[in-house]
C-alpha cells in the first residue's frame, strides 16, 4: 500500500509540474495596475495607511521610479515599530526583504519550485528590459491546483466548513489555517502556505487522490473528493 501511494504520489506530482509547466507567469500574475506599490522615501504613517488599506501581507516597495524595486515589505514587520517609539527614526531599508525577480516568460511550475527552496512566496515579474510587469506570489500559482485563496487580511467573508455531525466537518481547501485553528482548536503553523489545502499537498507532497487520510493531533483528515490537479473538499473527524 505505502509503495502504491508512493508511486501515486509521484506520478501526482508530475502531472502538477506538467500541467504548470504550460503556463507562463505572465498569465496569472497581478499586472502592475493592479498592485500596492510603496514609496521608498514615504513616511512610516501614509505606508501603514497604504497596508491597511489594501489589506495585503507583502509590498513591493520601490526608490525614485516603480522600475526600481529594492525590496519587498512584509506588513507584519511593521508590529516591532508600532509597538516602540522608533517610529520618528523609522528607517524601512532596515526591514525590507530581497526581491526576487522573475521573467515574463518563466514557467509557473518552474516558479513554485522556486519559491519552496527559498522560502519565497512573491516575485517581481520583469520584461526583457527589465520594467515591472506585475507581481506574482505561491497563491496566485496554488490556485492553478485548489482554486482561489482568500489572503489572511481579505476583507470577504465566506463559509469555508459545513458541521455535519458532533465529529464530522467538511471543508473546503480554501480554509484559512488561522480560521481552521480557531475553528478546531488547533495550532499547525506552515511558513510555505495560508491555507489547508496547501497545509494537505505539503503533508503529502502531492495532490491526494478522493479516499486518502492522515492524522494529525486528534483529526482524521480525509479527502473527500479532488479532481484531477485539484482537492475539492476535505472531511476533518475527530478521533
Amino acid at each position: 500500500m505505502e509503495e502504491s501511494n508512493s508511486r501515486n504520489g509521484k506520478i501526482s506530482r508530475k502531472l502538477i509540474i506538467s500541467e504548470l509547466s504550460k503556463i507562463e507567469v505572465s498569465e496569472i500574475m497581478i499586472p502592475r495596475s493592479s498592485v500596492a506599490l510603496i514609496n521608498m522615501a514615504s513616511p512610516f504613517g501614509e505606508i501603514l495607511d497604504i497596508i491597511i488599506k489594501d489589506g495585503h501581507s507583502r509590498f513591493p516597495v520601490y526608490s525614485e521610479k516603480i522600475d526600481n524595486i529594492v525590496g519587498v515589505l512584509y506588513s507584519k514587520s511593521l508590529l516591532n515599530v508600532l509597538t516602540s517609539d522608533s517610529q520618528k527614526d523609522f528607517d524601512i531599508s532596515k526591514i525590507l526583504k530581497k526581491p526576487l525577480f522573475v521573467s515574463e516568460n518563466k514557467k509557473s511550475g518552474e516558479l513554485l519550485t522556486k519559491f519552496k527552496n527559498t522560502h519565497i512566496h512573491m516575485a517581481i515579474v520583469v520584461n526583457e528590459y527589465g520594467a515591472m510587469l506585475g507581481i506574482i506570489t505561491l497563491e496566485d500559482i496554488l490556485e492553478e491546483i485548489v482554486g482561489e485563496i482568500n489572503d489572511e487580511f481579505d476583507k470577504e467573508e465566506a463559509s469555508f466548513y459545513t458541521v455535519i455531525s458532533d465529529k464530522e466537518t467538511s471543508i473546503i481547501p480554501r480554509m484559512s489555517i488561522e480560521e481552521f485553528n480557531k475553528v478546531f482548536k488547533t495550532r499547525i503553523h506552515s511558513e510555505e502556505y495560508d491555507t489547508i489545502g496547501g497545509f494537505v499537498i505539503d503533508w503529502f507532497g502531492y495532490v491526494p487522490k478522493a479516499g486518502e487520510s492522515f492524522e494529525y493531533g486528534n483529526y482524521l483528515f480525509l479527502i473527500h473528493s479532488a479532481e484531477g490537479s485539484r482537492i475539492k473538499k476535505i472531511t476533518i473527524k475527530k478521533l
